[in-house]
């Protein structure tokens, strides 16, 4: 009884100390709120890794120091809920001043982004005040950025406007474990030539075989293996790729591409198409069993518990993964068949850029709920500038998303090899043609099959995805012109008006014009295509 009672008083001591404690923590942010002298800027986000807390919370006293006046708190969201916790905090009017924008694909609306969260065009169009005395003065901000802030998640074309402020560079790696490899290979560093390192592989499985462990040469997930997977594929199609696609554009697109499989340009059995998924399974046979079910988490703990010797990631996750080893890591860049490999370099114009590899990420987003917009973007300012971006990086450990900018020695083996020729164009593109792999992605890496199972699927089933694929993107994009007119419309006005508070609308726009018009130039070009090939089909 005299033990029962002990455990209950000892419950309700812990229960009274958390609500003591969290009663002090509202308080005090009572307190901090009723203070008409005080700024306070909330700053949501979910990089709970290593190093990027740090780094946030560093950044943010250097910031505080220089505006004595200003509180900026940072809130902490898990991964796994912060789709639904920013729907929630927009929906109910509580969002923070700052938000790490959700991809689109993760449930943020094209409509929640223009209802909740401002356009920073009359921003980023001009220059960043902590980027005095640099080389990067009198430069617009978004010029600063490595990718000019074309590309989502900072420009949305949908809605010709810029909504978030990037914070790094984002680009996969192979990590492997180092001392496995020199057990295995007597290799110290893993080989830049594709067929060394396919014997590499095979070694592995060699080893593992003779002495009956379970370890494998990669651990993949369902995420990793589809990104890798189609990045061999689109290795195969570097030629084709300029034979078939007839969107008049520079850069060829995985649209461009399946247009061309419903015109009969080419199909499963086309020879670069049956190479490239040749070498996808190729490599998946040396991927773990059953890699499709894999999370993320589950192939880097295959990887952390030495049953894999190599571990695909992005190189934001570096942190991550070095503080759950035991074992030297490694770090490569991906080797790709090269011209003179005798099987796979027929189709093969040469190693790949990985410049259209590179993505910027983590980006912020100022919401329409905040009391100091103009603070908010002046914080991002102060992140992005390149003296305070450059220390960002050394203690986040990511790559700086700011030209110019000194990085950490640490992060050298993952900056981008630019040089090179472009990739080929993939056969996945958006949702549909994605759940067409996803869905027989098993069929890859399953050596009970005949190996042409794959191939004979694609054959059967590909160009009824790939027409739906295409009418769906083309029927969004058309919702995104007659969005985009109003906004041009609203410019057009402002345009007129010239006055002091709108004088950079000329340029916003001009940009918005030519952007609207190449966007209607593809949209009817490709419709009509469609309706050309659902006519014959149907004669």
């Amino acid at each position: 009884m005299t033990k029962w009672i002990n455990t209950n008083w000892l419950g309700l001591i812990l229960l009274m100390s958390v609500f003591a404690i969290a009663m002090a923590r509202l308080s005090i942010r009572k307190v901090e709120v009723a203070d008409p002298n005080l700024e306070i800027i909330r700053f949501a986000h979910y990089q709970l890794y290593e190093g990027m807390e740090d780094a946030f919370e560093s950044l943010i006293e250097d910031y505080e120091k220089l505006h004595p006046g200003v509180k900026i708190i940072q809130m902490r969201i898990p991964r796994k809920v912060a789709p639904m916790w920013v729907n929630t905090q927009l929906i109910g009017g509580t969002a923070p001043d700052l938000i790490e924008l959700p991809h689109i694909s993760q449930g943020l609306t094209y409509e929640q982004l223009m209802r909740y969260f401002l356009p920073l065009s009359g921003w980023v169009d001009s220059a960043n005040p902590y980027n005095r005395a640099t080389d990067l003065e009198n430069i617009p901000w978004r010029e600063t950025f490595i990718d000019n802030l074309e590309n989502r998640p900072a420009f949305y074309s949908r809605l010709m406007d810029y909504y978030g402020i990037p914070l790094v560079m984002s680009i996969e790696r192979v990590f492997y474990n180092k001392r496995l490899l020199e057990t295995i290979t007597g290799r110290v560093d893993l080989p830049l030539d594709f067929r060394e390192f396919m014997e590499v592989c095979d070694l592995v499985r060699d080893y593992a075989s003779e002495n009956e462990k379970a370890i494998f040469p990669l651990a993949s997930s369902k995420e990793s293996a589809r990104t890798f997977l189609l990045s061999l594929f689109s290795s195969q199609t570097q030629k084709l790729t300029f034979e078939v696609y007839d969107f008049g554009i520079l850069k060829a697109s995985s649209h461009s591409f399946m247009l061309a499989n419903l015109r009969g340009e080419w199909n499963a059995h086309q020879p670069a198409v049956a190479s490239g998924l040749k070498l996808m399974r190729e490599a998946a046979f040396r991927m773990q069993p059953g890699f499709s079910q894999f999370s993320d988490d589950d192939a880097l703990f295959l990887f952390a518990q030495k049953r894999a010797l190599m571990f695909r990631a992005k190189s934001e996750n570096y942190l991550g993964i070095k503080s759950q080893i035991a074992f030297p890591l490694g770090i490569a860049r991906m080797p790709y068949p090269s011209p003179d490999d005798p099987e796979f370099g027929p189709f093969v114009v040469g190693q790949p850029s990985e410049a259209h590899l590179i993505r910027t990420d983590i980006a912020i987003g100022v919401t329409r709920f905040s009391l100091h917009p103009q603070r908010a973007v002046d914080f991002l300012q102060f992140l992005t500038s390149k003296t305070v971006h450059s220390k960002f990086s050394q203690l986040s450990k990511r790559l700086p998303v700011i030209r110019n900018t000194p990085f950490d020695k640490e992060l050298e083996p993952f900056y981008p090899v630019t040089e090179g020729y472009l990739f080929g164009a993939s056969f996945v593109a958006d949702a549909e043609t994605r759940a067409f792999l996803e869905e027989n992605l098993y069929l890859l890496g399953n050596r009970k099959v005949p190996p042409d199972t794959f191939q004979k699927v694609m054959a059967k089933e590909y160009s009824t995805r790939a027409r739906k694929n295409l009418e769906k993107f083309n029927l969004n994009r058309f919702n995104s012109i007659i969005q985009t007119d109003l906004t041009i419309g609203a410019r057009l006005v402002l345009d007129h008006a010239a006055d002091s508070r709108h004088k950079d609308t000329s340029f916003e726009l001009n940009r918005s014009v030519e952007i609207q018009n190449e966007m209607e130039r593809q949209a009817y070009f490709l419709q009509s295509e469609l309706d050309r090939l659902e006519k014959a089909d149907n004669s």
